[in-house]
């Protein structure tokens, strides 16, 4: 079992933003393409393939027709909303761990950007025509993410004080590591009078606190440590995952706003990998919005 441990060997990332041409399923094959170059492996050595998208639904199962991929031992399409990516590289993880596959490609791709379109015109779909208990809510003017997750981050702040400040510190340190990044899609640093001055989404949220719609692709390979050994990169070992779902219906009396999956997941993928919170020196956490990173460290 050892020599099945999982790792991720290659990684592949198309250009992302403001890209316009290239279809969803176009973004993702060159992505699995990447990855797999990056890993030192030929497209015939991925035995698994796991597919997502975003809005525009545009990655589908016959990705693995337009690579060419023959006689798949997994194939699968994935969507766990923002969780997915971290979904999809546990699912592989296990195939590889059980033996069900050797080499997976995981990827995601999207495509919702129109040239001459607002950004907004990205989710225009998802936001028309809700019926039932979605159509009590857009009566009330809650139409889109933004709203929900607005909700969810004043409640915080009605709870435990949380500050505008606080929120921004969030946003102006995000920047600062996109600087660093040159495939960021925005690079030029802000301060926190940058943030305040943004405008306002849907309080308590300015355009800061919220994240970029990009077009692009992005993939990596998981596949087993004695695999690994003879490729390209230095692996980078999976040691430990959960997930955790809490249901929120944003009813009275539930932990809406207050406690996410991560104080549930957290503590689970720590005891697998074997470490404590102490031995940890790097921390990434889902930013779709300045309150989510914020509520995710605390839960962590």
């Amino acid at each position: 079992m050892t020599g099945r441990r999982p790792v991720i060997c290659g990684l592949g990332m198309t250009d992302l933003g403001k890209v316009y041409g290239p279809t969803a399923a176009q973004f993702a094959a060159d992505a699995v393409r990447l990855a797999a170059g990056d890993a030192g492996l030929a497209l015939g050595d991925i035995d698994g393939l796991l597919v997502s998208s975003g809005v525009s639904h545009g990655v589908h199962l016959d990705l693995q027709l337009d690579l060419g991929l023959h006689d798949l031992a997994l194939l699968s399409e994935m969507q766990a909303y923002g969780s997915t990516a971290g979904a999809m590289v546990q699912v592989a993880s296990m195939a590889v761990q059980s033996g069900m596959a050797s080499t997976v490609a995981c990827v995601w791709a999207d495509a919702p950007l129109q040239q001459g379109q607002s950004t907004a015109a990205a989710y225009g779909a998802a936001a028309r025509a809700p019926t039932g208990w979605r159509g009590l809510s857009a009566a009330a003017g809650i139409v889109s993410a933004n709203h929900r997750y607005a909700m969810a981050a004043r409640r915080h702040m009605e709870r435990f004080g949380t500050t505008s400040d606080q929120l921004g510190a969030i946003a102006v340190a995000q920047r600062d590591w996109a600087v660093l990044n040159p495939r960021a899609q925005l690079r030029t640093p802000i301060t926190i009078e940058d943030y305040h001055a943004s405008r306002w989404i849907a309080e308590p949220f300015h355009l800061l606190d919220c994240c970029l719609v990009s077009n692009g692709g992005i993939a990596v390979i998981v596949t087993s440590a004695d695999r690994a050994a003879g490729l390209r990169q230095p692996p980078v070992y999976v040691r430990g995952w959960a997930q955790a779902h809490p249901g929120h219906s944003g009813r009275r009396f539930d932990d809406f706003g207050l406690v996410s999956g991560a104080a549930t997941a957290g503590p689970a993928a720590l005891r697998m990998a074997g470490v404590e919170l102490a031995d940890i020196d790097v921390v990434e956490l889902y930013d779709c919005y300045t309150y989510t990173v914020l509520v995710t460290l605390e839960d962590y």
